[in-house]
């Protein structure tokens, strides 16, 4: 089962759209607005291996809410083990730590029982960071801020 969480424009935040130049002049498009989750990948959000990184029931329900309005977009400039690029959406959850988001864009899977392929920009993970893991050189801020509380 797959989860829409937005059909809004990829890269919207705090209510403005990241201009598509921005990310046309990374060389970076979306087939499609759609971002997806999949059972499995709420799953793994919620078995994170360090509990302190695991999200909290509370914002895996605000996961739409937070692909809608995120406080910062983040371009992975040496995303591992993907398909294509990736984006992260940063927010604020309660506490001294930052939350993330990872999207991969384009990311094609296959559901329902005739196993149909379809390409969505597919969160792959998620979890509490310190703000400074968020200012590490390969990710290009595209919007918004990362800077400490």
């Amino acid at each position: 089962m797959v989860v829409i969480l937005s059909g809004r424009p990829l890269g919207t935040v705090a209510g403005r759209q990241v201009p598509m130049s921005v990310l046309a002049a990374r060389g970076v498009s979306a087939e499609t607005a759609t971002v997806t989750i999949s059972r499995q990948r709420i799953q793994h959000i919620k078995d994170k291996h360090s509990e302190a990184a695991a999200l909290t029931n509370e914002d895996i329900d605000r996961l739409p809410e937070i692909v809608a309005r995120p406080a910062a977009v983040l371009y992975d400039l040496e995303p591992k083990s993907t398909q294509g690029d990736v984006l992260l959406y940063v927010f604020d959850p309660a506490g001294s730590s930052r939350g993330k988001v990872v999207i991969e864009l384009d990311f094609s899977s296959k559901v329902g029982t005739q196993r149909k392929n379809i390409t969505s920009n597919a969160v792959r993970t998620a979890g509490y960071v310190e703000p400074r893991n968020l200012r590490d050189p390969r990710y290009a801020l595209l919007d918004g801020g990362v800077e400490d509380e």
